[in-house]
């Protein structure tokens, strides 16, 4: 059958060529472009869409060339193929949200001052600089801890994990900033945390945990870190207010 008189089909060589390059173009510029923190980048075009494209190609162009249909509507379904494979994998680079946070609860196994946990947060970061002697340590480090306990009031919880929520921020261009629970799971951990607002004290959580809030990535960046949670290598935790305890129920 010939639809299109005068106009030869696509040949499976042309398929194979036309997606080859579509698939290795967006599979390598788009990471670039939508994701540039992502880990593999532009592999995905090396690796995966370029490869794919080409064999996928040669494949369906065979196939086209095999069925009963015109000419032009050949030609059509190669166009269709290209633009599907360039919008599928631009889809794929767009990036995947990424983990903002934790809500928990749990019961509560032992509240302690800070001053009371110091000495293994001195002795945990002794063994990181040992283990990397190469790293550059930040001079008198081990002197900051008094300053920062009387700096920033707070407890160290230990408590008795239950259940937990994990909080992901989306980063799509459509939702980007947005944020949403996975949902609730089960847990046995038996974890500890920094607590920390004014006039902090154990006696705030004796009665029972309400549903708290731990956020991701809000430690120093400093080596060791400047920071008292990050010095007693501790995560900091908060009650849960506003959206996050809008997602706990």
């Amino acid at each position: 059958m010939n639809g299109g008189k005068g106009r030869r089909w696509p040949p499976a060589e042309l398929w194979s060529l036309s997606l080859g390059v579509v698939g290795f173009s967006a599979g390598f510029f788009g990471p670039i472009a939508l994701n540039p923190d992502a880990n593999q980048g532009p592999l995905l075009g090396i690796f995966v869409t370029g490869p794919g494209g080409l064999l996928g190609g040669y494949v369906l162009g065979a196939l086209f060339r095999a069925l009963p249909i015109a000419n032009v509507r050949r030609w059509q379904a190669l166009l269709a193929a290209n633009a599907a494979l360039l919008l599928g994998t631009l889809y794929v680079c767009l990036p995947q949200p990424a983990p903002h946070g934790l809500l928990i609860q749990g019961t509560l196994a032992r509240c302690q001052s800070p001053a009371e946990v110091a000495p293994e947060g001195i002795r945990y970061w002794q063994g990181r600089i040992a283990g990397a002697p190469w790293a550059k340590v930040r001079d008198g480090w081990q002197n900051e801890l008094p300053d920062l306990i009387a700096r920033e009031p707070g407890v160290v919880l230990t408590v008795n994990v239950e259940r937990e929520n994990t909080i992901v921020r989306h980063r799509k261009p459509w939702n980007d900033g947005t944020i949403d629970a996975t949902g609730w799971r089960s847990s046995t951990e038996t974890q500890r945390y920094f607590a920390s607002y004014a006039g902090a004290s154990c006696a705030d959580y004796a009665i029972g945990l309400p549903v708290l809030f731990v956020g991701y990535g809000q430690s120093s960046s400093a080596w060791p870190p400047d920071d008292l949670p990050g010095m007693l290598h501790l995560a900091r935790i908060e009650r849960a207010a506003g959206q996050y305890l809008k997602m706990a129920n």
